[in-house]
């Protein structure tokens, strides 16, 4: 459990960083597949989050 939240706010860090890349418009233009590499990999850390905060809410539940 102790390694949870460093991975969850790894995760988000990156999450942050691709979407104020998404965020430029001429990405879309000047470097499409990699637009949409990061899009997918948006996608890819919304699950990852998901499945991490769940997990983080059964383990604290587990320990009260």
């Amino acid at each position: 459990m102790a390694a949870l939240p460093d991975d969850i706010a790894k995760l988000e860090a990156e999450q942050q960083a691709l979407n104020e890349q998404l965020l430029d418009p001429t990405c879309y233009r000047d470097r499409p597949q990699e637009a949409h590499g990061w899009q997918q990999r948006v996608e890819e850390i919304d699950e990852l989050l998901l499945e991490k905060l769940a997990r983080w809410e059964e383990l604290e539940a587990r320990q009260k």
